[in-house]
């Protein structure tokens, strides 16, 4: 594919750090998630605010927010429990892929990485997980992984391209993240190769698949750098 130049890559605006209820959110969320249908009682407001560096007075602001949105319950003179979920389509508590495309911060995609991510995520649904896009707001290393692993996710799907990939691909895997990329060699690190002349990439998602389960449900941590042809 053509490389895009600048002016035409549908970025979002920002870099900004993420902000400090948006950690405690994303924390209980995550917290939900992984638990679904049983309560579980967290921690107290000064744990949360040691934990997350911040002032009790933005762990209440973030609880609040939980609490009218639905995630949380409060139990006077005990503390908060994550509500449980009803039984519907999602099945929580799956292992969850994060799917990041570029530097995470498209507007927008273009018709070649839907169809190279929406065969990526058909691929990995049929193998039993979930689903979880990324945006990064952060452009600094130190805040661009805060940011990624806030979403509690047990790998990664990195595709596209992107100059900070050989940087960051490395310290994420150290965080405990196996990360597969696209196009994009990185020692040590799982990877697709692939220049598709038709837009089918199924054969893309089937490798990626595989290698992530192989990773993320096996624990089998090869290194393999797998091209795809037509």
């Amino acid at each position: 594919m053509m490389k895009k130049s600048q002016e035409d890559t549908p970025h979002l605006g920002g870099g900004n750090k993420m902000t400090e209820d948006m950690k405690i959110r994303r924390y209980v969320i995550q917290t939900v998630y992984r638990n679904g249908r049983v309560p579980v009682r967290l921690p107290s407001s000064r744990e949360l605010a040691e934990r997350f560096q911040v002032s009790r007075s933005t762990v209440s602001l973030a609880m609040d927010r939980l609490k009218n949105d639905g995630f949380v319950s409060s139990v006077h003179g005990v503390g908060f429990f994550t509500v449980p979920r009803a039984p519907g389509s999602v099945q929580y508590g799956l292992p969850l892929i994060g799917l990041l495309y570029g530097d995470g911060k498209y507007q927008f995609y273009y018709k070649y990485e839907v169809l190279q991510l929406s065969a990526v995520a058909e691929a990995l649904v049929r193998r039993g997980f979930n689903i979880r896009p990324i945006m990064i707001e952060a452009f600094r290393t130190g805040e661009f992984l805060e940011e990624l692993t806030s979403f509690c996710i047990d790998g990664l799907y990195w595709g596209g391209l992107y100059e900070q990939i050989p940087v960051l691909a490395p310290l994420i895997e150290k965080k405990g993240i196996p990360v597969v990329t696209s196009n994009t060699k990185v020692m040590g690190i799982n990877n697709v190769a692939f220049a598709l002349k038709r837009e089918d990439f199924s054969a893309v998602g089937q490798t990626v698949g595989d290698l992530l389960e192989r990773l993320v449900l096996r624990h089998d941590l090869r290194v393999e750098s797998v091209t795809v042809e037509e």
